[in-house]
């Protein structure tokens, strides 16, 4: 993954554990929150795009169009 340039994009975004409030952890990537709901993480392989740099994303963007 591509280093950020600017590395205070990361401090902006607010953690899920801001956001979901839960009672337990159920498994690895598994919470109940505190409706007795529960919520599964994963991870997606693919490129991130949210929080890479312009001139990768330019780059990405370019090789898709010449496919």
């Amino acid at each position: 993954m591509p280093r950020l340039r600017n590395s205070a994009t990361l401090h902006r975004e607010i953690s899920a554990a801001e956001r979901i409030t839960y009672t337990a952890h159920v498994a690895r990537s598994v919470v109940r929150i505190v409706y007795g709901n529960y919520v599964q993480a994963f991870r997606l392989g693919a490129a991130s795009f949210e929080s890479i740099d312009d001139e990768a994303l330019n780059n990405w963007h370019k090789r898709l169009k010449s496919l």
